[in-house]
């Protein structure tokens, strides 16, 4: 507050008379007397006009007395600073919304009006605008916010406490939950829950989207496996919620639904049970069996299988099938249901235990076998058939149907049936009946592909083949290879191509659904040919020799042979036949020489020729024909020493070497006795019986070397 001071004496001219007398006025009333206008404290409410009037009294002679006077108006402006009312002292906000406090909704503005603001945070400027303004305020910018306004006058300054509230928020809650059917569960949300503020929190449990309990606690005494499933806690106060959702996993034992009491099945065939298809799974699904009998384990299997059945092992026999149950809090345990059946004789026929629904894949097999789940009846010999929609597709126990397509599921009846005698009653026909539902997935198509395909064809020695093997399956097959039926490792890869590589490839794709499937390529590995085999000397007269050998294999093309000759008299080779023909591989080629000079060494030589070149030579060393005597002698005509006439007996020693085998053989010619058309081999180089083998003769001409011709 100051002090308004205007002195209105020292700006007035006195006038004449000088005595001068002073009135202030003020809205129209008299406000002073003095010369000096003197206000203290003054306030913003006493601006305004003032006016001063200096006046004095005039006294003309003659005229009668009047006052002179002077006025001058003063505009007084009381300068005074902004001022704060009313600015809360707690706003609340919620947090992530928009914080806006505008101080100059609580401003009273000063004189001069003009006004600066200033909002202080923390002790530092946080703005400078007449709004304190954060778009998305989270909890770190809660505290005290100063508002300063202010002019060239003064400032005035107040504070609001800024209270951002949040909602309560849960972590760490558990996905699911796993608790064991029969026992308590509890769970509680609180000790997931970080709180909000204001801190009060409530909470709410709902099951399957429908709020059931209102307390943080989810709790239920003896729960059953009906109540698994999602439940949600949701915890809220004044400014907003969380929520979190379990899963909680009732676990519980299998059970075992419309399991046989009793089982009926022929004396010495085979008992078929499957626990698996009387089981109601629990969870978690997977089962584990045991099957005992008398208290002793017989299959750790879901199958109770005996084969060969005998009336001894009638008994009560006990399948188990039991699971591992883990729940979230307390130790694992087992659950488990059993199932009693009487291994019985029984009529008529009965079939229990046909899986209600068997998968099959596309264009795979299926099959079912009726009577491992049926108790014949007495008398035996039991009939079977299997209907599907009304028609008869089977006549067999077992139903076996071929690459199956879709349209094939549904419903499969098995009717078993045999003719009952009972004592004193008509014949009848006893039959049980029990449908399956097959249901056909589709799997894989089963393709395989070699590329290249067919019959390949290469020469010896020019060059690398491989075959690549691929087929269209899922998962992707395993791949293997066999030559002639002979398992290769690894792919078809034949890096320079020999005769040995020749023969049938086979590729094998298979992946477990369905049949494996198989493709087959033919190499053919073009050579020489081989060398013939068994070259020996079949039989010699005394002009003539008749010569045999197995043909060999003719490396993929037509082959010759080409026979050679000479004698010990002669340095060179002559041909006999360069275009003997080939009967076919292991079978014997004969040739008849003649024309050959009596008791003369011939050589041999032969080999075989296709378009691929000539094969390597065998050699039929030497060759003794008998003397003309000794033909003579064969026919009984006696010459006696006394006589003077000797006779000369050759004895022809035969020896046989194979240049590539590099083994000799010796053939003895007997002289004498009856002229012989053949000579066996002996025992160091054994020939095949004739009638063992196919003999070709190829001598269709007879030769006559000394003359060079040949007659038909």
């Amino acid at each position: 507050m100051s002090t308004l001071r205007i002195d209105c004496h020292s700006a007035t001219t006195p006038g004449n008379p000088s005595v001068t007398s002073y009135t202030w006025t003020y809205k129209g009333s008299s406000f002073s007397k003095e010369a000096v206008l003197t206000v203290y404290n003054i306030s913003r409410s006493q601006k305004g006009e003032y006016v001063c009037t200096a006046s004095n009294t005039l006294t003309p002679s003659g005229d009668s007395q009047r006052q002179g006077a002077a006025d001058r108006h003063i505009n007084v402006e009381v300068e005074f600073p902004p001022s704060i009312s009313g600015l809360p002292s707690t706003h609340w906000v919620v947090e992530e919304s928009q914080l806006w406090i505008n101080c100059s909704k609580y401003t009273s503005p000063g004189n001069p009006a003009t006004t600066n603001y200033t909002w202080i945070y923390g002790q530092s400027v946080f703005s400078n605008e007449e709004v304190l303004q954060v778009d998305s305020i989270n909890r770190t910018k809660a505290g005290q916010y100063t508002c300063t306004v202010s002019n060239v006058v003064g400032s005035e300054s107040a504070s609001v406490s800024v209270d951002v509230q949040y909602a309560p928020s849960l972590s760490g809650f558990p996905s699911s939950y796993q608790v064991v059917e029969d026992s308590d569960l509890w769970i509680n949300c609180r000790n997931y829950t970080s709180p909000g503020k204001p801190s009060r929190s409530n909470y709410t449990w709902s099951y399957e989207g429908s709020v059931f309990n209102a307390v943080a606690v989810l709790q239920d005494r003896g729960i059953n496996r009906t109540a698994g499933g999602l439940y949600t806690c949701t915890v809220n106060n004044e400014v907003g919620s969380d929520s979190a959702t379990v899963n909680v996993i009732v676990q519980y034992a299998p059970s075992l639904s419309d399991f046989p009491s009793s089982y009926g099945v022929i004396e010495t065939s085979r008992v078929w049970v499957d626990c698996s298809s009387y089981i109601v799974q629990g969870h978690p699904p997977t089962t584990n069996y045991t099957w005992t009998l008398d208290s002793s384990v017989i299959s750790t299997s879901s199958v109770l299988e005996i084969h060969n059945t005998r009336r001894n092992q009638e008994g009560q026999y006990t399948c188990t099938a039991y699971n591992t149950l883990t729940p979230s809090e307390g130790p694992q345990q087992l659950g488990s249901a059993t199932g009693q059946v009487l291994l019985d004789i029984q009529y008529p026929p009965t079939i229990s235990g046909l899986p209600s629904v068997m998968n099959v894949t596309e264009f795979s097999s299926f099959s079912v076998d009726c009577s491992n789940v049926t108790t014949p009846g007495n008398p035996g010999g039991t009939n079977y058939t299997w209907t599907h929609n009304g028609y008869t597709v089977s006549a067999e126990p077992q139903l076996v149907l071929e690459s199956m397509s879709r349209n094939q599921s549904g419903l499969y009846t098995c009717t078993a049936s045999n003719m009952l005698r009972p004592s004193g009653g008509r014949l009848q026909l006893g039959t049980a009946s029990e449908p399956v539902s097959v249901d056909v997935q589709y799997g894989p198509r089963d393709s395989v592909t070699i590329t290249p395909s067919g019959s390949l064809s290469m020469v010896e020695g020019t060059g690398a083949l491989t075959a690549t093997c691929t087929a269209e399956c899922n998962p992707s097959c395993t791949v293997t290879w066999r030559k002639d039926n002979i398992p290769l490792a690894g792919q078809m890869s034949l890096s320079n191509v020999s005769r040995t590589d020749q023969g049938d490839y086979t590729c094998q794709a298979q992946n477990g659904i369905g049949d494996s499937q198989e493709k087959n390529i033919r190499l053919t590995v073009y050579t020489p040919p081989s060398v013939p085999t068994d070259f020996q000397v079949a039989a010699v007269t005394d002009t003539s020799v008749s010569l045999q050998w197995t043909s060999s294999f003719d490396g993929g093309a037509d082959q010759t042979f080409t026979l050679l000759y000479k004698s010990e008299l002669e340095s060179h080779w002559l041909t006999w036949n360069d275009n003997i023909a080939d009967p076919g591989i292991s079978h014997y080629v004969s040739v008849h020489i003649q024309g050959l000079t009596p008791a003369v060494t011939y050589h041999f030589q032969l080999y075989a020729t296709n378009v691929y070149g000539e094969g390597e030579i065998t050699v039929l060393n030497t060759t003794t024909t008998l003397s003309k005597a000794s033909v003579m002698s064969k026919h009984g005509i006696t010459i006696g020493l006394a006589a003077g006439l000797g006779i000369l007996v050759v004895v022809a020693l035969v020896t046989v070497s194979v240049v590539l085998c590099r083994r000799q053989t010796q053939h003895t010619l007997v002289v004498g006795g009856e002229e012989p058309t053949n000579l066996p081999m002996n025992s160091f180089m054994p020939r095949p019986s004739p009638f063992e083998h196919d003999s070709v003769d190829v001598n269709t001409k007879s030769c006559d070397v000394t003359k060079q011709s040949c007659e038909d």
